[in-house]
């Protein structure tokens, strides 16, 4: 993992939000949340 998500963490920075909302637009059977978090990380580390 990029050493910056943990400093961002240790500053209390998290996707915490993202995580809440994994599910909410996607047909049944088919993963929605990779992409989700992947886009919530990346965003964080910008």
């Amino acid at each position: 993992m990029d050493p910056r998500v943990f400093e961002l963490f240790e500053q209390g920075g998290t996707i915490a939000d993202a995580l809440t909302r994994l599910g909410e637009h996607g047909d049944f059977g088919r993963p929605v949340t990779q992409g989700a978090v992947e886009a919530a990380v990346l965003d964080l580390l910008r």
